[in-house]
């Protein structure tokens, strides 16, 4: 089916011309302003301590639990996987432009690559919070802009989708309604699931799974029914799964062990052997109980993480060996007859749309599962290798270095608020006599609250509490110390308010409220200015901070979302090819944009009158594609 063609185009990029009739394109979200700093810890808050009552998914038990099936009449397939979309305009549209493209010439690749017929959306849609104009304004209205329709003659891409933890934020509801209905389409993309989670057959034996595992905490047993099911009465021996999960739990297992126990807990219970047999026994109460399947998941594959990274079994044979790789056991099954390439590999790719996160600090060498994490787990220990990554080493070392510069350019919320404080503690200070008091003292407290907050963020690993108070020590006082030995120079040269103080009572003459009028203003403006300049150099020594910490692998995460960079983007291909055999092409976007003013009528312009399957809005400087990594898998 065919999705009909739109009729109307805009004319435009401002906001006027889209607003009413298309959609308001979204600057990226500015994680450290106060309003979203106050708004999504609420809603972090609110997911982690009412999540559960929120769970939508054993509800989804009453909707259609079938398998869909995209290897009809093909002999070969071209797949998309992209994660971490809906963030700001210029990175999601330069994506979105790429991925419905007729075709890529990448530099590197040894042919052009073909739009794909499927494309899989691999967690957090949007950002900040899955609110419906969210959806509307950072992912539905970029992705439709970008591909609107197909030519006529062809058939139109399918999308699939896995909800991540911002999706999750509101327990599913604007994911289910975006997603799930199996009536949508966004632009040409049209949707089929029903589900939050999906099995998908594709040529050759190939099955693509798309797993709902709720930020790590469980998989509901609806879900584990309807894929124990699908390989009961669809796979066959021999198959092989490319495996979707929300958060790749191999490479976080490294930091917090415990993270990977959903992933482990999957493939030892639903695709290893052994726990086929557990569930076959029990869904035919021991009686005319059939064989389990030998089936394979030679690739798994994640966002959340916003980069690119590759790790391939350092363990690797060739072998016609039916074993559930990346970390299920069943060593001992039957051989298959087709000779394969037993490498795994664990593929994190969450460059869609969202701030760069660095790969400066991701380890060498895993192990699945994890040597610390708590049992039940696996008995078969597999070790990986990095074989992959983007932006390399050096550059993410560089690119974490500007933190300093860009966390102010980027953040003037944050600014204002810093400024706000080291205003306040100015003022108390000078009132005080040099002397502490009691508005001293909470100022303070509130300082090395917010400094140890911080130490404690996102970014840092699960252990080290010692470490995260002394952080929070040491950057508090150089929030105090420091900002205050380079404000007090200046304030020294600066000007100084000359007004003194009136000391005739304030009474309603004009001349005597001009006189109180002029003094307080003037002290205000010094204030204003002071918290200007103080807050400017506090977001400066912040940055620093976050330079310095992340050298001790702490807030890895802060320090790149704080200079919300857009370039470095990133995609994965998958072809099938005619033999089965699975070719990964990952497409590299290092500049969604020129290198001026974020105006959007800089960087694209409006396509008022190309046919109904061009793309709404085209690029000004065309954009460059070069690959960062290819596979394949025989």
């Amino acid at each position: 089916m065919t999705p009909p063609l739109p009729r109307r185009r805009p004319t435009g990029l401002s906001t006027r011309a889209l607003r009413t009739d298309f959609f308001t394109p979204r600057p990226a979200v500015q994680w450290l302003s106060p309003g979203e700093l106050a708004r999504t810890g609420l809603q972090v808050a609110l997911a982690e301590g009412i999540g559960a009552y929120l769970d939508k998914r054993e509800q989804q038990i009453l909707f259609s639990d079938e398998a869909f099936r995209e290897d009809e009449g093909r002999d070969e397939l071209w797949l998309d996987y992209v994660a971490d979309t809906g963030d700001g305009f210029h990175a999601t549209y330069a994506v979105a432009y790429s991925l419905g493209r007729e075709s890529l010439t990448v530099a590197g690749a040894d042919r052009p690559l073909p739009r794909a017929q499927v494309l899989v959306l691999g967690g957090d849609q949007v950002y900040p919070t899955p609110s419906p104009a969210n959806y509307d304004d950072r992912f539905r209205g970029p992705f439709t802009a970008a591909l609107p329709a197909v030519p006529p003659g062809q058939s139109a891409p399918t999308i699939y989708a896995l909800p991540g933890n911002h999706d999750w934020y509101d327990g599913l509801t604007a994911f289910l309604r975006v997603f799930a209905t199996g009536r949508e389409s966004i632009g040409a993309w049209r949707t089929r699931q029903r589900r939050s989670y999906f099995a998908v057959k594709l040529p050759h034996g190939w099955w693509l799974f798309g797993i709902d595992a709720q930020e790590n905490a469980y998989i509901d047993e609806p879900q584990l029914e309807y894929f124990h099911r699908i390989i009961n009465e669809s796979l066959r021996d021999g198959d092989r799964i490319i495996l979707c999960t929300p958060e790749p739990a191999w490479v976080q297992g490294h930091d917090d062990p415990d993270v990977y126990r959903v992933t482990d807990s999957f493939l030892r219970t639903v695709i290893d052997p052994a726990g086929q047999e557990a569930w076959l026994n029990q869904a035919y109460g021991g009686r005319f109980v059939p064989p389990p399947k030998r089936i394979t998941v030679p690739l798994m594959i994640a966002g959340d993480w916003h980069h690119y990274v590759r790790y391939e079994r350092i363990d690797t044979a060739t072998s016609g060996a039916a074993t559930s790789d990346t970390g299920a056991s069943g060593d001992g099954g039957e051989r298959d007859d087709r000779q394969r390439d037993d490498r795994r590999h664990l593929v994190t790719c969450g460059g869609g749309g969202a701030y760069l996160l660095g790969t400066q600090y991701l380890p060498r060498t895993i192990t699945t599962p994890p040597p610390a994490m708590r049992p039940p787990k696996t008995e078969t220990v597999r070790r990986y290798t990095r074989k992959a990554r983007y932006p390399s080493l050096l550059r993410s070392f560089w690119l974490g270095l500007g933190a300093p510069v860009r966390l102010p350019w980027r953040n003037p919320g944050f600014i204002a608020m810093l400024g706000l404080v080291q205003a306040l503690l100015w003022y108390a200070w000078s009132r005080a006599g040099g002397s502490p008091n009691f508005a001293v003292v909470v100022l303070l407290a509130l300082v090395l609250a917010g400094t140890t907050f911080l130490a404690a963020g996102l970014g840092a690993p699960h252990r080290g509490r010692l470490l995260v108070i002394l952080f929070g020590l040491l950057h508090g006082a150089a929030q105090v110390l420091g900002v205050r030995a380079v404000m007090v120079p200046l304030v020294e040269r600066a000007w100084q308010p000359t007004l003194t103080r009136p000391t005739a009572a304030l009474t309603y003459d004009l001349e005597r409220i001009w006189e109180y009028g002029r003094y307080y203003l003037e002290w205000l403006g010094w204030y204003v200015a002071y918290g200007l300049v103080a807050g400017l150099v506090s977001a400066v020594v912040v940055g620093l901070y976050l330079v310095v910490a992340s050298l001790f692998r702490r807030n890895i995460n802060e320090l790149f979302s704080a200079q919300r960079i857009e370039g470095y983007k990133s995609f994965v291909r998958l072809h099938i090819g005619p033999t089965g055999e699975l070719t990964a092409y990952v497409i590299g976007i290092p500049r969604v944009r020129r290198p001026l003013p974020g105006w959007r009528f800089l960087h694209w312009k409006a396509n008022p009158t190309g046919q109904p399957w061009e793309p709404w809005f085209t690029p000004r400087a065309r954009l460059r594609y070069r690959l960062i990594d290819t596979f394949t898998i025989r």
